[in-house]
């Protein structure tokens, strides 16, 4: 990853801290300085992916899905992507969309057969072969 220097990752941490502890709304805020400040930083796909998250504990999964979709399409090289693809397959599961969740989630063991998220993704693959699209 990109050499970070300590000021970047201090934000960084306290971004994720905040998050950690329960405060969502600060966390997002300071998620979103950090992308201002450094969309190519050594955290940026963190970020990225850990603001989804945020919305997530909101309970605002249209902002958690443009989160985790800018994880895929500006970062395609993360480690995150795999985990961002799972996320975005459990809301369109919530959401009673089984046809879109299983794209996300098929894409994952496709692209990323090794990742954890592969194995997360096939359990849950396994638990809507019963659902009917």
């Amino acid at each position: 990853p990109v050499q970070a220097s300590e000021e970047e990752k201090q934000e960084y941490q306290q971004a994720y801290t905040q998050l950690s502890t329960g405060h969502a709304p600060e966390a997002i805020a300071a998620f979103d300085a950090y992308l201002v400040k450094y969309p190519s930083g050594g955290y940026a796909s963190n970020s990225q992916y850990w603001l989804g998250e945020a919305y997530r504990v909101k309970q605002d999964n249209d902002a958690a899905k443009l989160a985790f979709n800018k994880v895929v399409d500006n970062y395609p090289g993360s480690p995150k992507v795999p985990d961002a693809l799972l996320k975005l397959g459990y809301i369109e599961i919530e959401q009673n969309n089984p046809t879109k969740a299983r794209e996300y989630l098929t894409r994952i063991s496709t692209d990323f057969p090794n990742s954890n998220a592969a194995y997360l993704a096939s359990k849950k693959l396994a638990t809507l072969a019963d659902v009917k699209p």
